[in-house]
């Protein structure tokens, strides 16, 4: 099955499915069927010309979702399409609407899509804090990333600095444009698990972040209330075991040669791709990368890429 997150100006096309049909009632992301000896891309257009009378110019990979229903098991290999010609409607009559990417998760879809609303939401680049001398510095390092365009940031130990997990929240919530960013703050930065939901609770755009040793071992489930969930991963194991704790999205690394890593120990585009086949989560390649690698990442199937540095 194709399917298109249709993009325009800041906003999303989406279309419910007819209550006739199998789901019906339920929201999606207009696509179909692949016919035999049919590229992905090229079904995707005819289904969209067919469906909401558009022409798509240009698409490019976003994820793909293999899913078990009861009652069958579909692989969805969507695209983003940014450019097209013609103005989409429910040629079939069905009924579609345009929302903004925080209002997805108002909508109803089928349990498949639901990776999919994750992935239209999360940007291609994801920043990973970095130490300074004190909290104004640290500060000062992520407002420059907001202003250029950071939308979604891992804040990690080590700060440099010594703060109680009270004061970083606040000072963080006061940056500029804070309130567009998803904040995933690291679990180690709150010494008492169960006061997470509490201090997160603030923020609609705060959520937790678990480090790969969280998940190597027996995996509890964090409080409700934390919100959004992502981990870090350097095995299958460990991303099969952070999918268990309800994991929105996964950084996996090392990708490509780094100082802390050896050679053998990289995973390498071809085995991240295969990796991420079958995760059915968004997930950022990490490890040696750069911005210029984020064509690379979505070719092998990934959200993006994760940066420390040269963000």
């Amino acid at each position: 099955m194709a399917a298109a997150v249709i993009r325009r100006g800041g906003q999303i096309f989406v279309a419910r499915r007819p209550a006739h049909l199998h789901m019906g009632g339920l929201w999606e992301f207009p696509g179909g069927k692949v016919e035999p000896g049919e590229s992905v891309q090229d079904a995707l257009a005819r289904e969209l010309t067919e469906e909401l009378g558009i022409q798509v110019h240009t698409s490019s990979p976003l994820i793909q979702v293999p899913y078990d229903y009861p009652d069958k098991s579909v692989l969805l290999d969507v695209w983003e399409v940014n450019d097209f010609g013609g103005e989409p409607a429910g040629l079939e009559g069905q009924e579609t609407r345009w929302v903004t990417p925080s209002a997805l998760g108002s909508l109803e879809f089928p349990a498949a899509n639901k990776p999919i609303v994750d992935a239209a939401c999360l940007p291609p680049v994801c920043a990973i804090s970095r130490p300074a001398e004190s909290l104004q510095a640290w500060l000062a390092d992520l407002q420059a990333g907001v202003m250029r365009g950071v939308r979604l940031f891992v804040l990690r130990p080590p700060l440099g600095f010594s703060a109680e997990p009270e004061q970083l929240l606040k000072a963080v919530g006061s940056l500029t444009h804070a309130r567009e960013v998803q904040w995933q703050w690291h679990r180690d930065l709150f010494a008492n698990a169960g006061a997470m939901p509490a201090l997160l609770a603030g923020a609609s755009n705060y959520g937790v972040h678990l480090p790969s040793t969280a998940l190597s071992g027996p995996c509890e489930a964090l409080p409700e209330g934390v919100g959004l969930i992502s981990a870090s991963c350097h095995s299958l194991a460990e991303m099969q075991a952070a999918k268990a704790v309800h994991a929105r999205f996964l950084l996996l690394s090392p990708v490509a040669e780094t100082k802390q890593y050896a050679s053998h120990q990289l995973l390498g585009w071809s085995a991240f791709a295969d990796w991420v086949a079958g995760c059915q989560l968004p997930v950022y390649g990490l490890g040696g990368l750069s911005l210029g690698d984020v064509a690379q990442a979505r070719a092998h199937g990934g959200q993006g890429i994760a940066l420390q540095r040269g963000w």
